[in-house]
């Protein structure tokens, strides 16, 4: 019996649920802002804000502001912290 493909896509879309995706970004986006915090890696404190960008654009309106605030201001904290103590422009190699 053959299965329905209008059922099966309806199923993909529900296998990772939204909720899950932004909590992930927001571990993602704290690991790299610390880790541009004590090992001053500019591209580190770029990506974790990005990835506080991403988090707060996909959190939902009754999630923790608190929260999502923490994340913004770390990740932007971040970034000015690592350019004061080396404003050279990140290196290619």
């Amino acid at each position: 019996m053959a299965a329905d493909p209008k059922r099966a896509k309806r199923l993909d879309k529900t296998l990772i649920p939204p909720a899950v995706t932004t909590e992930y970004v927001n571990a993602i986006g704290m690991m790299f802002s610390l880790a541009a915090l004590l090992l001053r890696w500019k591209w580190s404190a770029w990506i974790g804000v990005f990835c506080s960008l991403v988090h707060l654009t996909n959190s939902a309106s009754s999630d923790d502001r608190t929260q999502i605030l923490s994340l913004f201001m770390l990740s932007t904290s971040s970034l000015v912290m690592v350019y004061m103590q080396n404003p050279a422009p990140m290196s290619v190699g």
